[in-house]
Order: C-alpha cells, then sequence, then structure tokens
C-alpha cells in the first residue's frame, strides 16, 4: 500500500497515451506496479484473468479530482494503451474510500515488470465504465460483494441473486461493505442425503437452481471468502444439494470441513475467532484442496459429483462474511495467492 501511494504521488502528472482515451480528458493518472516477486506475494508459477481489489483512501487518492460517484476512473494495462474490464463496487467520495476491481490477463511469476495504469478526472461527463460481470472469466458463476444497501446482488454476468436473504449488510468489511449473519441452527438447513430439512430460522441466503451454478463433476469448483467468525464450532458456508446428492463448505470443530454426501474431509489449519480470514476451497480431478490467507492448508481426496439445486449460505454461521465466490473450475494455488495478496488490508502484490 505504501508503495501504491508513492506511485500515485510522483507518477500522476505522467502523460500517458491511452487507445481510445484522450489524455486531455483524463488529466489525472498513476501507475500501479505489480509484484509477484518475493518482496511483494511471490507467485511460483502464474495465473491469468485474475480480479484484483485496488483501494482507494484519502491516503494515497485525490477524491476532489474524480466524479462523485467516480464513473470517470478508466484502468489500463502495462502499455498505457488497452483497456481492462473493471468495475467500481463501492465509491464514497465523502468518507473518501473506494474499492475497484479489475481483472489483469496475466501475472507473471517471480516479477516486478507488470502493471496497472489508472486514470481519473474527466470533466466531460465520460459514460460509465463497462457493467460488473466483464470483470471476471466465464468460469466465475458467483460474487457476492455486500457494498449494496438494500439487498446482495451477483456481480457477475450470470444473475445469480439472491432469492431470499435475511443478512444484514452494513458491517465493514475487508473490502468495503460485509453482511452479518445471526443464525441459531447447525448444518442440514437444506437437508441432509436421507432426512428432513432441519428449520431454518437463523440468517442465511438462498439462491436460486440455474444452470451456471450446476457443480461439474468434470468442470471441478472454487469457493471463496471472506469470514469473521463469532465461534468456529460450526457453520455451514456453501451448501447445495439435490435429491440424496449433498455438497458443503463447513466450519466444523474450528477448522474448514468439505462434505460431499456423507464422506467428510477437514483442512489442516484451524481457524481464528473474531478475525478476518480469507478462505478457500478446490474440488477436482480426485482432490480437494483447502486454503486459509492464500496459503495451502491441506489436501485430501475427494469426489466431486454433479448437483444442481438451490444454494445456500450461512446456515448455522455466527459472524461476518464478505466478497462470497464460487466458480466452475479449479482455480490453481497461485490464483488463490493472488487473490488474497490484492484483497488483504495491506496489500503488497500492488
Amino acid at each position: 500500500m505504501k508503495r501504491f501511494l508513492l506511485l500515485l504521488a510522483a507518477l500522476a502528472s505522467f502523460p500517458v497515451p491511452a487507445q481510445g482515451l484522450d489524455p486531455g480528458d483524463w488529466p489525472h493518472k498513476a501507475r500501479i506496479s505489480i509484484d509477484t516477486s518475493a518482496t511483494g506475494v511471490e507467485l511460483q508459477e502464474g495465473a491469468a484473468r485474475v480480479p484484483l481489489a485496488l483501494r482507494l483512501h484519502t491516503g494515497n487518492f485525490a477524491f476532489a479530482e474524480a466524479k462523485p460517484d467516480g464513473s470517470d476512473l478508466r484502468v489500463a494495462a502495462a502499455d498505457g494503451k488497452t483497456p481492462l474490464p473493471f468495475h467500481v463496487e463501492s465509491f464514497d467520495a465523502a468518507n473518501e474510500l473506494a474499492v475497484i476491481w479489475v481483472q489483469v490477463p496475466r501475472l507473471p511469476p517471480r516479477s516486478v515488470s507488470e502493471a496497472l495504469w489508472l486514470y481519473w478526472g474527466n470533466p466531460k461527463s465520460a459514460a460509465p465504465a463497462a457493467p460488473r460481470g466483464g470483470t471476471y472469466d466465464a468460469a466465475q458463476t458467483l460474487v457476492l460483494q455486500f457494498s449494496e444497501k438494500d439487498a446482495p446482488r451477483d456481480a457477475t454476468g450470470n444473475a445469480n441473486h439472491p432469492r431470499e436473504s435475511t443478512v444484514r449488510l452494513g458491517a465493514i468489511g475487508p473490502l468495503g461493505g460485509a453482511a452479518t449473519l445471526e443464525s441459531t441452527v447447525g448444518p442440514g438447513a437444506i437437508g441432509p442425503p436421507g432426512g428432513a430439512a432441519k428449520p431454518d430460522r437463523g440468517a442465511r441466503l438462498k439462491i436460486p437452481p440455474s444452470a451456471s451454478l450446476k457443480l461439474s463433476a468434470s468442470a471441478g469448483f472454487t469457493f471463496t471468502a471472506w469470514i469473521k467468525p463469532a465461534d468456529i464450532k460450526a457453520g455451514t458456508l456453501f451448501e447445495q444439494a439435490e435429491g440424496p446428492r449433498r455438497f458443503a463448505i463447513e466450519i466444523r470443530d474450528g477448522a474448514l470441513q468439505l462434505s460431499i454426501d456423507r464422506k467428510q474431509v477437514k483442512a489442516d489449519k484451524p481457524l481464528q475467532a473474531g478475525a478476518w480470514q480469507h478462505v478457500a476451497v478446490t474440488v477436482g480431478g480426485g482432490k480437494a484442496a483447502f486454503y486459509v490467507d492464500g496459503a495451502l492448508s491441506g489436501t485430501q481426496e475427494a469426489a466431486l459429483s454433479d448437483v444442481g439445486g438451490e444454494v445456500g449460505i450461512g446456515a448455522g454461521f455466527r459472524g461476518d462474511i464478505d466478497e462470497v465466490t464460487a466458480a466452475s473450475a479449479v482455480r490453481p494455488a497461485d490464483y488463490i495467492k493472488a487473490l488474497y495478496g490484492s484483497q488483504q488490508p495491506d496489500a503488497q502484490l500492488l
């Protein structure tokens, strides 16, 4: 973050040509370096098409120079000419806080050569940037960011918006807004195989079935989220059930647990109560991998089944949650590490 601040201050006056952009229309610009070496967030193999989070605040961005809603922001690749897909999750000019998501085409391993260019300050009422869905690749099936004021919405182009939500918005998360869940039920709110569904009296999100959300054994699956559990005894982060089949990512006895039908496998690293942490689970190719704060937390044998049906998030979980995502692909370890690297409060990736 300190490097980001210095780059903004030192490079804002550099003239940069940009394809489709008139430098005279965007008088303010800054180069943001991406560090995948040992001095930043070291990637061993690199990653592609990763949505990275850019945080703006009073210490690194002059909000008075931008439009009040941030609609004049633009992001370009390292050449300063190629526009990159991005969207603004939140832009609070009054409190000088913003979160911007941008998809970078590639993150090379152990490199300091990649960069982004940020443009702002267009006085000619430029049209807003592209919609949120363009920030994500085709494998991304769900992104809930919880910065909305009324109800959570899917930020991908799949329109997997929750049909039912009893979470409370307005909490402060690692990335803008977050949701608070105060639940009174344990696992199995959708219903375990062979058993009746349990009463769901607590906070949760329910998302209708869709073709994009259906789990595919051949494609694999990745789940990520920021969580701040009030306790780490039990809670369901993601659940999908169809007939006798059930797939769930849960917290059980202090650690992440994956349940597929009647088989359970657990992560190695314990979670923390009362603290924000980034969690991720990938399943595919007969293996499940668990990650906590971007680091591998164990692998286990696990066979993913084809499962559709309604998606439930939060049954039995007590605490705050932010940036819930699902993808129909097995994201590589460096992809997970880069996600966490750009999203953590003191992001050393950027």
